[in-house]
């Protein structure tokens, strides 16, 4: 179990900081992955939870006990090859020795940049290259980021966001947590706004 805490400072848009969590759990079990989000968009979306094996991606609304079976299409896009640079500099968070990276994405809307501190101890989670975590698993870096600080800069806003590991906990978690709850009807998910589940 590794638990985040999300901060983020936007220039010229308050939409950013209002629909993200400023916290959000993720368990991991097998090939299985639970996403438990805190504040934000994250109340109104409930628990995200990510079957590998099948592919299948359900969000959990435990007041309706609705399970919605999430499309593909809805997934969040891939993104292109970054450049990666690795430093010398490491430090240690929630206890695990991280070392620097700074990655750099760019695109047609503009240019992020990312500092991460990765934990080579964690280079090995296959499960977190699912739709709604491949993020924390960025191609040329080794381990599991940290602590992730996103500078992007595009047309419409440019923000800063930080992730950070609080709390990293391996214990072994129940199977059911990683289950569709008994008495939850399936249905499909229907998009309402124009912005992409996972982002």
């Amino acid at each position: 179990m590794i638990e985040y805490d999300v901060k983020v400072t936007v220039e010229n848009s308050k939409v950013l900081s209002d629909i993200l969590p400023y916290q959000y759990t993720v368990y991991y079990k097998g090939k299985d992955i639970r996403i438990e989000n805190e504040g934000g968009y994250g109340v109104l979306m409930g628990d995200l939870l990510y079957l590998n094996d099948s592919g299948n991606v359900f969000m959990l609304q435990s007041q309706d006990k609705i399970a919605y079976k999430i499309a593909k299409e809805s997934l969040p896009a891939n993104y292109n090859t970054p450049a990666v640079t690795e430093s010398d500099k490491e430090k240690t968070i929630a206890g695990y020795k991280c070392k620097e990276y700074e990655v750099i994405y760019k695109t047609k809307m503009g240019e992020t940049k990312i500092h991460c501190w990765a934990a080579p101890a964690f280079s090995n989670i296959p499960q977190m290259r699912s739709p709604f975590t491949k993020n924390l698993m960025i191609p040329g870096i080794e381990g599991l980021p940290l602590l992730i600080v996103t500078e992007k800069t595009d047309q419409n806003a440019s923000f800063t966001l930080t992730i950070r590991a609080t709390k990293v906990t391996q214990e072994k978690m129940d199977a059911s947590s990683f289950k569709i709850p008994n008495g939850y009807k399936i249905e499909p998910y229907v998009q309402k706004s124009n912005l992409p589940i996972g982002e």
